[in-house]
């Protein structure tokens, strides 16, 4: 949680699973993650896609299939955690800690079928996108 607030500069919300998955060993009712909103002129977009995303090797874009009706997402390695400067800063605290980032973006004015309005907006945020 420390993480994410360091990140956004915003206290993230807790999320808890709605069901019992018994192959996850999760109950109902169990913390599996935090979730935030951010503003549309913040500036973690820009430094992922500026900062982070270009130091990774396997990068090769955000994949078109990953783009869904109203949202598009991925994943960061554990690994690229300490990319931020932010945590680069505060490493000390971090030591140990594995944990993955997912970034989910949400499409509001955008038709849920249009699939190429969808690649130019995130093409201009500057998120690389493979076709």
């Amino acid at each position: 949680m420390f993480f994410l607030q360091l990140l956004t500069s915003q206290p993230p919300r807790p999320v808890r699973s709605e069901a019992t998955v018994s192959h996850l060993k999760v109950s109902a009712g169990d913390l599996v993650g935090f979730a935030l909103t951010l503003p549309p002129n913040h500036s973690f977009l820009t430094k992922l896609c500026e900062m982070i995303l270009p130091r990774l090797k396997q990068y090769q874009g955000l994949s078109v299939h990953s783009i869904g009706r109203t949202t598009a997402g991925f994943s960061l390695p554990p690994e690229t955690n300490f990319f931020w400067p932010e945590i680069q800063l505060h490493k000390q605290k971090f030591e140990g800690t594995n944990f993955q980032l997912d970034v989910m973006l949400e499409f509001t004015d955008v038709h849920p079928l249009d699939l190429e309005s969808k690649v130019s907006v995130l093409q201009s945020i500057g998120l690389p996108v493979a076709r």
